[in-house]
């Protein structure tokens, strides 16, 4: 899968989006998680994702934390996702589609 990001500027206000694939972290395959890296916001952003898999049989993960780190110079941002059933693990691919806007 190619990761896609892009960005659109408005006045002072940014846009990015974009579709990221997830990994699997060492505390098992029911759960996923991906890390983006964003310029500098003056305020936190507005933030909004998704998760779904091109190859998925009906096997559904939600977005159980967003973590947001800003510093004079970046913006990081960590999704994690975790299978609906409580878990219950998968080795599907899944991706992380996200908005982010706010103040530059």
């Amino acid at each position: 899968m190619t990761e896609h990001q892009y960005s659109e500027t408005i006045g002072s206000t940014r846009l990015f989006y974009g579709t990221v694939a997830m990994a699997i972290p060492a505390g098992g395959n029911h759960v996923r998680q991906v890390e983006i890296t964003l310029p500098p916001f003056s305020a936190a952003p507005a933030i909004t994702a998704t998760v779904q898999s091109p190859q998925s049989p009906g096997e559904a993960f939600v977005i159980y934390n967003i973590t947001l780190v800003q510093d004079p110079t970046q913006t990081i941002i960590k999704f994690s996702a975790t299978n609906v059933e409580t878990g219950v693990p998968s080795d599907l691919p899944y991706l992380c589609s996200y908005v982010v806007v706010g103040q530059a």
